[in-house]
């Protein structure tokens, strides 16, 4: 049985030529993902924004929940998480 190594996902991109954001490269932008699941949060943008799985680029990952399988959560530079009362509603 072949194990499927996990992919680091930026939750907000780095973009072109990379980024001088500090919190780009902090654990609160990343997500280790699973090769299918990268590939539906790429393939799903808009599901993807509402979910916290993407971010945009004027916010910073660090105020904006991300959704788990077991529920809404803020994450922290240091890799930790804050449960979250409450999802998503302005993706812009």
């Amino acid at each position: 049985m072949q194990v499927e190594s996990p992919q680091y996902h930026h939750r907000r991109p780095r973009g072109i030529g990379g980024t001088k954001r500090v919190e780009t490269g902090q654990a609160q932008n990343a997500l280790l993902l699973h090769q299918k699941c990268h590939t539906r949060v790429e393939s799903n943008r808009l599901e993807a924004y509402k979910s916290g799985w993407l971010v945009a680029q004027n916010a910073d990952p660090g105020d904006v929940p991300v959704r788990l399988w077991s529920g809404w959560f803020v994450l922290d530079s240091l890799g930790g998480s804050v449960e979250s009362v409450g999802e998503i509603n302005d993706i812009t």
